[in-house]
């Protein structure tokens, strides 16, 4: 049964790291924990104070990064360096040697590989659009970058604004997202392997 939680800024779990501050939104399990790498997914957002840092090396997890506001630069493995700007996505193996140039907020979806899959996109809506998600049996983590957003399942409705977000976990039905005013958001969807 489809269960939808909202998650305000309050609810982050914050921590340092030396290039800036770190806000977990969601992770899953509940109660598990980044820093002893036993989560099956997370979704956070940092802020990179730095210019220049180095990723932390997560070779059990696929990572998909996008930034919510500034300019970034990443270098992945020596490969050609992929420049991002708000809203747009790019993934990697959080094993690979990962460089970024350039301060910002940015915000992270880390999926342990053959636990679950998934991916991460932005979704822009005028005032008053409306977008209907078909149900997909897996969660969804919808964070609302900019503006707000009504989200109505069958059992009730929850209105995210700025810089919350609703985990919606055991999607059994079609959630419809309407925009209140003009909205940016993210969306995390993770699927769990049959064995979790």
């Amino acid at each position: 049964m489809t269960r939808i939680l909202r998650i305000t800024p309050q609810d982050h779990v914050v921590s340092l790291w030396s290039g800036g501050k770190t806000r977990q939104i969601y992770i899953h399990p509940p109660g598990a924990k980044y820093a002893d790498r036993d989560f099956i997914f997370r979704v956070s957002s940092a802020s990179v104070e730095l210019e220049e840092s180095d990723f932390t090396p997560l070779p059990d997890y696929q990572r998909f990064l996008s930034i919510l506001k500034g300019k970034m630069s990443l270098t992945i493995q020596g490969r050609e360096a992929v420049a991002l700007s708000p809203y747009d996505v790019v993934t990697f193996d959080g094993g690979e040697k990962v460089q970024s140039q350039g301060k910002c907020t940015d915000f992270n979806l880390m999926l342990r590989k053959g636990a679950c899959t998934g991916s991460l996109y932005a979704l822009h809506l005028p005032e008053n659009g409306e977008i209907s998600i078909p149900p997909k049996g897996g969660s969804l983590v919808i964070y609302c970058g900019k503006g707000a957003i009504r989200l109505q399942g069958r059992k009730g409705f929850l209105i995210c604004k700025q810089e919350e977000a609703a985990a919606i976990l055991d999607m059994d039905e079609p959630i419809q997202m309407k925009a209140m005013q003009s909205a940016a958001f993210l969306i995390a969807e993770i699927t769990l392997t049959d064995h979790q």
